[in-house]
């Protein structure tokens, strides 16, 4: 089996690995039982809420799909279901569809050894890329978040400070400076598997001049210091240039999510 055959289910399992650490912090809903798991933190976006696992009889797929798609409805957050190799029934996502469900577009996921993710990597004068340690420095990364993808601060900057900032988390938080303005921000996220890239931003007036690049590739380092090789990111179809670019290599996931809301 070539390394690169496992890259699938690793980004598969690194997304459905932050869901389920999102749901260890302030959330509005959480429930983990022997056949299926699932959280809703709040925070509007499908990478926070959403279905884990399932490993469900046919009897309980008879009502619980139905009834979560509905819960998840309810709340009207952007929410998504999570499949893969263990996913139980085997039709399940024919019984998602019945429902409404449709899959997250497009299904595909990058990944590469970190030395690849890493290499060619240039200094910029006068950018700092810095873990996120301090309150003070959350509030900053959040003001570049929201000032890029306009979701409110709150339920976000709530959840991270509840999940910890100093310790060894799994999740760290990146804010990138340029002379001492905050100009981008970019999160590691540390699985069983791989180490995951998400929430890359930069703000529109500093863009194409490998800002991003480093918000990337300077976690990706911290992360091979911590014993990891291998590097998932989970791309829309407008960043998916940007990580090839950088050596991570696109591949159509066997394990799609089923979109629950909207």
């Amino acid at each position: 089996m070539s390394e690169s055959s496992i890259w699938p289910a690793a980004e598969a399992a690194n997304r459905a690995e932050l869901l389920a650490y999102a749901g260890t912090g302030a959330c509005l809903e959480s429930y983990r039982a022997a056949n299926i798991a699932w959280v809703l933190t709040g925070v509007p976006s499908d990478d926070y809420n959403g279905v884990i696992w399932a490993r469900l009889t046919d009897e309980e797929a008879d009502l619980l799909p139905s009834i979560l798609v509905d819960r998840f409805r309810m709340h009207q957050l952007p929410s998504t279901w999570h499949l893969d190799a263990g996913t139980q029934p085997a039709d399940l996502r024919e019984r998602l569809d019945r429902l409404g469900c449709r899959p997250v577009r497009p299904a595909v996921g990058t990944a590469a050894p970190i030395v690849e993710a890493t290499r060619g990597m240039r200094d910029l004068p006068q950018l700092a890329v810095d873990r996120v340690t301090t309150a003070d420095d959350l509030s900053t990364w959040i003001d570049v978040w929201t000032s890029v993808s306009g979701e409110p601060r709150a339920p976000r900057e709530t959840l991270y400070a509840s999940l910890g900032l100093k310790r060894l988390e799994p999740l760290r938080h990146y804010l990138a400076r340029l002379n001492g303005r905050p100009v981008g921000v970019s999160q590691l996220f540390l699985g069983q598997q791989a180490a995951g890239v998400y929430a890359v931003a930069v703000r529109p007036d500093y863009r194409r001049i490998g800002i991003g690049a480093a918000l990337v590739q300077r976690p990706l380092l911290e992360a091979r210091t911590l014993g990891y090789d291998l590097a998932v990111a989970d791309p829309a179809a407008d960043t998916l240039p940007f990580f090839t670019t950088l050596g991570l290599v696109e591949f159509a996931s066997p394990f799609p999510r089923y979109r629950l809301f909207p």
